[in-house]
């Protein structure tokens, strides 16, 4: 956010100060989950990994991506996008990228404390 604020068009324009700063009920709005995790913030996140040589930040855009497309697929209401076995090639792509979220939430660990109650609403929701 701080290397775009003079820039007059914006990678990640979605993002503000204030999306990064949440309390207890700031975490609930949708609206700045979408902020976060859409395809321009990881975009801008792969910029800056190339610009300030931080690989980690690689890392991060790979997960948002990895999110957006999983909740894309587990929440379409298009025929598009869909899961349909009218394209079989396109519906094996998506089960098993759908397969692929729900393995990581169920084995994500931050630190030394496993998140088995999020693995488990993915697990739940996706399947």
């Amino acid at each position: 956010m701080e290397h775009e604020k003079n820039c007059e068009s914006k990678i990640a324009f979605r993002l503000q100060e204030d999306t990064m700063k949440s309390g207890h009920f700031e975490k609930m709005q949708v609206g700045r989950a979408k902020a976060i995790f859409n395809n321009r913030t990881a975009a801008g996140l792969r910029i800056m990994a190339d610009k300030y040589n931080k690989p980690e930040l690689k890392t991060t855009a790979w997960f948002i991506s990895l999110v957006v497309r999983w909740f894309e697929l587990v929440s379409s209401r298009s025929h598009a996008c869909a899961l349909s076995l009218a394209n079989r090639e396109a519906y094996s792509k998506a089960t098993e990228h759908i397969r692929l979220t729900s393995t990581l939430f169920q084995t994500m660990k931050i630190g030394t404390n496993p998140l088995k109650e999020i693995g488990s609403h993915v697990k739940r929701d996706s399947l």
